[in-house]
Formats: structure tokens, sequence, C-alpha cells
């Protein structure tokens, strides 16, 4: 697997662990100033809106599966996964950009299953 490849896959996994979602400037730097998640409501959320989300939430217990990637640039990598909480399956797509010498989420989505 491409390097880049491990490392997005490692970051998407730190982003669903308590000690991240629960850390601000953890937060603050995986996600990109201009991210916008597409939520299964179909409402966008932006970084700040997110980061409020994930700090008053109760944690819950998510696992990742099935990770694929395509490099759509030297700096951008889309990485499509599963995802299982609570018994709710989901098919989830991320965009990640290189910002100097950081990994940050620019773009994400999950749609039911």
């Amino acid at each position: 697997m491409n390097k880049n490849f491990k490392t997005i896959q490692a970051l998407e996994l730190e982003l669903i662990s308590l000690d991240a979602r629960k850390n601000i400037d953890r937060l603050e730097r995986l996600l990109s100033e201009d991210f916008e998640e597409c939520g299964k409501s179909g409402n966008i959320f932006n970084k700040a809106d997110i980061i409020s989300s994930l700090l008053g939430e109760e944690y819950q217990k998510i696992s990742l599966n099935n990770f694929r990637f395509i490099a759509l640039s030297n700096h951008s990598i889309l990485a499509k996964y599963d995802s299982v909480c609570n018994g709710v399956q989901a098919h989830r797509v991320s965009v990640w950009v290189k910002k100097h010498s950081d990994w940050q989420m620019l773009y994400h989505q999950g749609t039911v299953f």
C-alpha cells in the first residue's frame, strides 16, 4: 500500500478515537479550514459545526473497514471505506489534502446502507 494511503488510513482511524474526538486542538489540525461534511440529513456542516458536535456528543465505538484509496493528485487523496456504529452501516468518502507537511480532511460524506 502506498505510504500516503497508509497515513490517511491511520488519520481516519484516529478521527474515530475518543482521544481525537474530544481534543479540540487535534480536531483543529485534522480538519481543513474550509472543511465540509454532507450529513445523512442532507445538511452541510462546516468545521466549527463538526468540532462543536464532536465535543458535545456521547462517544460511540465506530469500526472502519474495506478501505480503498484514489490519489487525485500528489497532494490530494480520496478515501473510501465502510463504517459500523451501533449496528448502522454506512459507505463513507473523505477527501484529504496535504497542506504544508500535514494531511487535513477537506470533505466527508457518509451514506447509510
